[in-house]
C-alpha cells in the first residue's frame, strides 16, 4: 500500500468515527481530537469621545438684603511719655533707670505702680513701704523699680546728701526702745502721666492716707521732712555660688528703698519709726485710691535735696 493510500484510509477512518460519536452518544473515541484554535479577533480601538469645554462659571448670585455696616474700632490712644524734666533741671543717666541733675541736687528714677486700688472687691491696700525691688514688698508698695538700691544709693551721694542709718526697734534692754533714722532730709515726689496725657506731680502726701479717718500723710514732722537718706546697711551674706560668707548692701537683697515702716534695711527711711508689727504698730497707712493712678502706670521717682 502506497503513502498516499494509507493517508486517505486515516481520513475516512476518521470521518467513520465522528459519525459514529453523533449517533450514539454513550460510546467514546478512542482517538483524541484536538479542539479547534480560536481565530484572532482584531479590535479597532474606538474614537475618543469629543468632551465640550467646560462653560464659564456662573456670576455669583447679588444679594438684595440689606446688610448692616460694621462699625468702625476706636482707635486706641496711648498714654503718652513723660517728659524727662521740667524746665529747669537737667539730668544726666548714671546707670539705665537712674538720672542725676548735680546743680538742682534732684536723682530721677523710673518705676510702675505694682497695686490696684481701684478694686471694689480690695479697696484697702496697706501700705509698709513707698518703694521696692520686684518679688518683694509690691503687694503693699506704691512704686516698683527694677533698679538696683544701692545704685540710688550712689545717685545721692553725687547730689552731696549724708547718708545716716536706719531706724530700729531695740528689744534687748528691758524696755522697747525705739531709735529713730538718721541722715540728710530728703522730700519725694511721684510724677506721672494720666491716660488723657496730663502731667501730674505728687507727693506721698497725696498717695497716703490713714484708714481710720481719711487724713493725708504728714509731708514734715517738726517742720523737717519726713524722710531721711537712711543709706540702708552693709551686712554679710552667705553666696549661693561659692557658699562663701561676703559683706553685700542690705537693700540690694531685702529690696527696701523707700520705707514707711522700719525694716532697718531701706535706703530712705520715713523719720518716725513704724513696726512692721501689728502687735506693736497697728496698720494705719493705706494707698489713697482717689490720687493713686492705676496699676501698671509709669511713675517716675524724684529725690530732692531737703532743708
Amino acid at each position: 500500500m502506497t503513502k498516499a493510500t494509507m493517508n486517505v484510509v486515516r481520513l475516512v477512518t476518521a470521518a467513520l468515527l465522528v459519525s459514529a460519536t453523533g449517533a450514539c452518544a454513550t460510546s467514546k473515541p478512542d482517538v483524541t481530537v484536538s479542539p479547534p484554535q480560536p481565530a484572532p479577533i482584531s479590535i479597532t480601538p474606538a474614537a475618543p469621545a469629543s468632551v465640550p469645554p467646560p462653560s464659564p462659571p456662573a456670576a455669583p448670585a447679588t444679594l438684595t438684603a440689606a446688610v448692616p455696616p460694621v462699625p468702625p474700632v476706636p482707635p486706641i490712644t496711648p498714654v503718652p511719655p513723660i517728659t524727662p524734666a521740667p524746665a529747669g533741671l537737667k539730668f544726666t543717666e548714671l546707670v539705665p533707670g537712674v538720672r542725676v541733675d548735680r546743680d538742682a541736687r534732684v536723682v530721677e528714677f523710673d518705676g510702675t505702680v505694682p497695686v490696684d486700688c481701684h478694686d471694689p472687691q480690695t479697696p484697702l491696700v496697706f501700705l509698709e513701704v513707698l518703694c521696692c525691688s520686684p518679688d518683694t514688698y509690691e503687694h503693699e508698695a506704691l512704686v516698683v523699680t527694677k533698679v538696683a538700691p544701692s545704685n540710688i544709693h550712689a545717685a545721692l551721694l553725687l547730689i552731696g546728701l549724708e547718708p545716716g542709718a536706719p531706724g530700729m526697734l531695740d528689744f534687748r534692754g528691758k524696755e522697747l526702745k525705739v531709735v529713730p533714722p538718721t541722715g540728710s532730709p530728703v522730700a519725694l515726689e511721684f510724677i506721672w502721666r494720666g491716660p488723657d496725657g496730663i502731667e501730674h506731680t505728687d507727693t506721698p502726701a497725696d498717695w497716703i492716707v490713714n484708714v481710720a479717718n481719711q487724713t493725708a500723710f504728714p509731708a514734715s514732722i517738726d517742720n523737717v521732712s519726713a524722710w531721711k537718706f537712711a543709706g540702708s546697711r552693709m551686712v554679710s551674706r552667705r553666696d549661693r555660688a561659692s557658699g562663701q560668707m561676703r559683706e553685700v548692701y542690705d537693700a540690694d537683697g531685702a529690696g527696701s528703698i523707700i520705707g514707711l515702716t522700719t525694716f532697718g534695711s531701706e535706703v530712705i527711711a520715713f523719720a518716725r519709726v513704724l513696726s512692721p508689727e501689728e502687735a506693736i504698730t497697728p496698720a494705719e497707712w493705706i494707698a489713697n485710691n482717689k490720687r493713686v493712678p492705676n496699676v501698671k502706670t509709669p511713675v517716675k521717682v524724684r529725690i530732692h535735696a531737703a532743708k
